[in-house]
C-alpha cells in the first residue's frame, strides 16, 4: 500500500512497492523488511488452504 520493501519467501527475495501483490503458500517461511526511508504498510489476506475451491483465475483480471 505504501513504501518499498523486500518480502523473502523461502529462498526468494522479492522487491515490493505500492501496487505489488505476492502469494505465499502455506508452510513456507517468510519475512518482510522495510527498505525505504519512510513508512512501509501492507495488507495481509489469509485464507485456509483449499477453502476457496469455488474461485479461480477466471474470477479476476490478470495484468
Amino acid at each position: 500500500m505504501k513504501g518499498t520493501g523486500i518480502i523473502t519467501v523461502g529462498d526468494n527475495k522479492i522487491n515490493v512497492r505500492e501496487g505489488s501483490a505476492v502469494r505465499v503458500a502455506t508452510g513456507v517461511a517468510r519475512t518482510i523488511e522495510n527498505t525505504g526511508d519512510g513508512e512501509f504498510s501492507f495488507i495481509c489476506i489469509q485464507a485456509k488452504e483449499g477453502s476457496l475451491t469455488q474461485f479461480g483465475f477466471g474470477d479476476a483480471e490478470l495484468c
